[in-house]
């Protein structure tokens, strides 16, 4: 495992996953690099991915301005991102919430802008509805689907970050969906 905080493996697997979900380690290095030398605390750590994400946001809205609406899309995407890795480490509370919330709006942006091929999907449960998106599989014809869950601590958004299209270009559709009290389900309770 790269280590990125040697003596925080907490930190360092976030790191790690925020790699696999798209982060980009230069744009992480200058932000995060910081935290090496400060207590390790949730304030500290959700700040620091808050500044990125904020960064992100406002070089994809000089993006649109500019007409680069693809480029706008994936700031907006790895802002995301970004804002759920910080959001991770806060304790339930209205701080991690808004923190979710506001990752929320940056993948609608993504969405609209980059433009990613999903659709979003509410399924009816015992508990609820479940939102979720659908990665449809390229080709024409009916082809199988792989659902990946929400779990304790990683929501559809993030997933999908995982996933993006490497089912879909191998003709598997994928559907991401948040669990009962995860994700936007966690919003309501």
């Amino acid at each position: 495992m790269f280590r990125y905080f040697p003596d925080n493996y907490t930190w360092s697997a976030a790191i790690d996953l925020a790699l696999m979900a798209g982060g980009q380690l230069g744009e992480l290095d200058r932000q995060l690099a910081p935290l090496r030398d400060v207590e390790p605390t949730p304030e500290a750590w959700n700040g620091a991915w808050k500044k990125l994400a904020d960064r992100l946001e406002n070089d994809a809205a000089a993006d649109l301005v500019k007409g680069y609406c693809r480029s706008a899309g994936i700031r907006y995407l790895r802002a995301c991102m970004y804002r759920l890795h910080g959001e991770r480490q806060v304790p339930p509370g209205t701080e991690k919430m808004d923190t979710y919330r506001s990752a929320l709006r940056a993948f609608g942006k993504a969405i609209e802008h980059a433009p990613l091929d999903l659709e979003r999907l509410e399924i009816e449960s015992p508990d609820g509805i479940l939102p979720g998106y659908l990665i449809p599989a390229q080709g024409p014809r009916k082809r199988p689907i792989v659902i990946f869950y929400s779990g304790f601590d990683v929501v559809k958004e993030l997933l999908y970050a995982f996933v993006r299209d490497e089912f879909a270009r191998r003709g598997i559709s994928c559907l991401v969906i948040d669990t009962p009290g995860v994700g936007e389900p966690g919003l309501l309770a």
